[in-house]
C-alpha cells in the first residue's frame, strides 16, 4: 500500500495504516493497558448472521473482560442499531410466521433482555443473509429509527424509499420518502431539524439526499448534493474493469455537523451538513491493488477508520474482508505506512475514537485495538458462528 504525504487536498489530516492480527493473542491481553483505560465504558454489539439459517443472534460483548455477556435472538438476515443510550437494541430480520418469512423489527431491553415489541417491516432492503452495511440507523436523540426499503418493479428495476419508526410510540408513521434510483444507500442522520434531518448516500446516482422527514414520514424538503467521479481505470486480478469511483460507505461526523462519503478507490468526501456542500475531496491514494471493500467505514472522536482491502485475487472486489485500517485523523497532514496482516469481516469505532473494534467472521472473534498504540490489543473469542456487523456505544 503507499499512502501520499501530501498536504494538498485535505490539510489537517492525519492517514495511518493500524496492524491489524485478527483473534491473535497480545502478552497483555488478560489486563492491558487497553482493558484499563480505553474500553472500561464501552459495550459493544456484534450481529451473527450464522450464515444463512434463519436464526441468528446479537452478542453483547464486554471488552474489558474480553467476554460475552449476552445474546439476544433474531431471524434471516437479520441487521441492528442500538439506541445512543445503550437502552435498546432494534433488530430488523425475516421471521417464521405460520411456514412464512415476514420482516419484524423487534425492540429489545439491552438491560433486562425483554422483547417490547414487535412491528412487521414493509419491503425491507435486504442483503441475502449479510447485508454489506446496516440499512437501519437512528437519529442522534434516539427518536427516529429510519429503515432503507426496496420494492422490485420488474426485470432490474428497483424504487427505493426510506420508512420511520417513532421509537416512543413504536410504531412506523404512514408515509416513506421515495429515493427513486438511489441504490441500497447508506443512511446517515444529523441532529439538525429536530433530529428529522436524514441524509442518505446513494451508490447508484453517486449524491447525497438531505431531507427533512415530516410528522407523517414523507419529506418536507429535499436536496441532492452531488460528488465528483473521479476513475483511475484499474482492474482487479481477471483484468476486468472496475468502477472504483463507487461509494464503498459513508458515515457522520460525531459532532454530527459533517458527513464523510467514502469511494472504493480511497477517495473521501467531505460534506458540511450546515451549508450543505461538498468542502474536502481528500486522494487518499492507495497503491494499485488496494480498494476500500463496501461497508467497511466508521467514525469516532476526531477520527475516521476505513479498512483495506487487496484486489490481487480472483475474488477481486467482490470481496467484503479487509486486511487492515486506515485512521484519518484531524491533527496533522502526514501519512505513514506500516506492515499488516490478519482479515475481517467488519470494524467498529469507539465513540471517542480511541479503540478499534475488528470483527474476523472466519476466526469468530473480535479484536479490540488502541487507535493510539496499536500493540496495545485484546481479542474476545468464540463471538457467534459468522460475526458479520458491530455497533460500540458507551
Amino acid at each position: 500500500m503507499r499512502l501520499s504525504n501530501s498536504r494538498k487536498v485535505w490539510p489537517g489530516l492525519l492517514v495511518v495504516a493500524v496492524t491489524v492480527a485478527c483473534g491473535a493473542p497480545s502478552a497483555q491481553e488478560p489486563r492491558s493497558a487497553l482493558a484499563q483505560r480505553s474500553t472500561e465504558t464501552h459495550a459493544a454489539y456484534v450481529l451473527d448472521a450464522n450464515g444463512e439459517s434463519l436464526t441468528s443472534r446479537i452478542v453483547r460483548v464486554d471488552p474489558e473482560t474480553q467476554r460475552v455477556e449476552g445474546s439476544y435472538p433474531a431471524g434471516y438476515d437479520p441487521v441492528m442499531t442500538v439506541s445512543p443510550d445503550g437502552t435498546r437494541l432494534y433488530v430488523a430480520s425475516a421471521r417464521n410466521r405460520g411456514g412464512k418469512l415476514r420482516d419484524e423489527l423487534a425492540v429489545i431491553d439491552t438491560v433486562g433482555g425483554k422483547v417490547l415489541s414487535t412491528t412487521p417491516v414493509e419491503d425491507r432492503w435486504e442483503g441475502a443473509g449479510v447485508s454489506p452495511h446496516p440499512s437501519l440507523s437512528l437519529s442522534s436523540d434516539g427518536l427516529w429509527l429510519y429503515v432503507l426499503q426496496v420494492r422490485l418493479t420488474g426485470g432490474a428495476g428497483a424504487e427505493y424509499s426510506v420508512a420511520t419508526f417513532d421509537t416512543t410510540r413504536r410504531e412506523f408513521l404512514p408515509e416513506s420518502v421515495a429515493l427513486g434510483s438511489c441504490g441500497a444507500g447508506f443512511l446517515v442522520p444529523s441532529a439538525h431539524d429536530g433530529g428529522r434531518r436524514l441524509q442518505i448516500v446513494c451508490p447508484e446516482t453517486h449524491d447525497v439526499r438531505v431531507l427533512t422527514v415530516a410528522s407523517n414520514g414523507s419529506a418536507d424538503s429535499a436536496e441532492t448534493i452531488d460528488l465528483p467521479r473521479v476513475d483511475d481505470g484499474r482492474t482487479d486480478a481477471n483484468r476486468n474493469p472496475l468502477e472504483l469511483w463507487r461509494l464503498s460507505s459513508a458515515v457522520g461526523s460525531p459532532s454530527g455537523d459533517e458527513l464523510y462519503a467514502i469511494t472504493q478507490n480511497g477517495r473521501v468526501f467531505t460534506v458540511d451538513l450546515l451549508t450543505e456542500e461538498v468542502t474536502a475531496s481528500t486522494d487518499l491514494e492507495l497503491g494499485p491493488d488496494t480498494f476500500v471493500p463496501i461497508g467497511q467505514g466508521a467514525a469516532g472522536g476526531d477520527r475516521l477508520f476505513l479498512g483495506a482491502a487487496s484486489l490481487d485475487s480472483t475474488a477481486g472486489i467482490d470481496r467484503l474482508r479487509a486486511s487492515h485500517v486506515l485512521v484519518v485523523d484531524a491533527a496533522e497532514g502526514v501519512a505513514h505506512a506500516a506492515a499488516t496482516e490478519g482479515a475481517f469481516e467488519a470494524l467498529g469505532a469507539s465513540p471517542l475514537g480511541d479503540a478499534i473494534f475488528v470483527v474476523d467472521s472466519e476466526g469468530q472473534t473480535v479484536t479490540v485495538i488502541d487507535a493510539d498504540d496499536p500493540s496495545e490489543r485484546a481479542v474476545v473469542r468464540n463471538v457467534g458462528n459468522t460475526p458479520s456487523r458491530i455497533e460500540v456505544v458507551r
